[in-house]
């Protein structure tokens, strides 16, 4: 749907040393939200998955396709 690479981000939670409930915790959202970003589907708030992004140290650069 985005031309995002959402493995990378989902690789990144787990080399954290984190899971997904435990990032949306840290970044205050919905673990659901979370899960539908990394599985490719709707951004709907993207001031926080920029807030993802950089709580994981990643560059939108980095992640694009």
């Amino acid at each position: 749907m985005y031309n995002i690479n959402t493995n990378k981000i989902k690789s990144r939670i787990y080399e954290k040393g984190y899971n997904i409930k435990e990032v949306a915790n840290k970044i205050n959202i919905h673990e659901q939200t979370i899960s539908n970003w990394i599985n490719g589907r709707n951004i709907t708030n993207i001031k926080k998955f920029l807030e993802l992004i950089e709580f994981l140290d990643l560059e939108i650069k980095n992640i694009k396709k």
